[in-house]
């Protein structure tokens, strides 16, 4: 009898460990962020985001200061440790300035992925981390791929945007969306021509555009068949609360500590 029940023990906890593990929600957090609601996070200039898919970890840009970083993964009970792979959209400090602080958090040789080369003096301070440079589009994970590095002509600043995939669905997220969120969308709708845009989110880099302008561009990202929208960090005050009007009921807000599963 007490073999039995040990047996049996033995297979309700497997079975628990099991359920836990094929019930854990895909989702990612935005860990860093100047825009904010109520939330014991500091706010601060830039855009980082947690993201859980399949288990593993990855993070999406790591915002201007480390100690901000680090102490908002903290705060959340996200262990930097975790993280397997980190996605850095774009080379400004507000994307990728808190990465020196955040080396000596992650394992070593984590992989970076990066759209262009570092210089000297920053590569110097992430020496333990694995820097890769990605110009097309790259599958780096399974249902995780970067996109293609696009290019701003008028300022010549080189991005990439990261795609997660959901099933027939997928999820864009930019980093400040330099070279324009409608081309930016564009593209990637055309490299996924049988999947649905479910989500779109970061920074879409319209403080300074026209109303007039940022309506137009809300339209044209619903004629791309995108399902809602998330705008938030360089977007601006005003661009953002015309997505909320128009996107109504689609409009997300994921603005700092703010979570979306998937």
């Amino acid at each position: 009898m007490k073999k039995l029940l040990t047996v049996l023990t033995l297979f309700v906890l497997i079975f628990v460990v099991n359920l836990n593990s094929f019930c854990q929600d895909d989702l990612f957090i935005i860990v860093y962020n100047n825009m904010a609601s109520e939330t014991e996070l500091e706010s601060d200039w830039g855009f980082a985001a947690w993201i859980e898919l399949d288990g593993k970890v990855y993070l999406f840009d790591t915002g201007t200061k480390g100690e901000v970083l680090i102490s908002n993964l903290k705060k959340l009970n996200l262990d930097p440790a975790l993280i397997e792979k980190v996605i850095i959209s774009h080379n400004h400090f507000d994307h990728i300035g808190g990465l020196p602080a955040m080396a000596a958090e992650l394992k070593p040789n984590t992989v970076v992925y990066l759209p262009e080369k570092l210089n000297d003096q920053v590569a110097g301070q992430i020496k333990s981390l694995d820097l890769k440079v990605e110009t097309g589009f790259t599958k780096i994970a399974d249902k995780l791929w970067i996109t293609e590095v696009m290019e701003n002509p008028a300022n010549r600043i080189k991005e990439h945007t990261l795609v997660i995939e959901n099933g027939d669905k997928y999820i864009i997220m930019t980093g400040c969306a330099h070279p324009g969120i409608v081309s930016i969308c564009e593209s990637i709708v055309n490299h996924f021509p049988e999947k649905i845009p479910e989500l779109v989110t970061g920074g879409f880099h319209l403080v300074s555009t026209g109303d007039q302008e940022v309506e137009k561009i809300s339209e044209r990202l619903k004629e791309l068949g995108i399902q809602k929208a998330g705008a938030s960090h360089c977007t601006g005050d005003k661009a953002v609360e015309i997505f909320k009007k128009d996107w109504g009921e689609n409009y997300i807000q994921l603005f700092l500590g703010d979570k979306y599963i998937f």
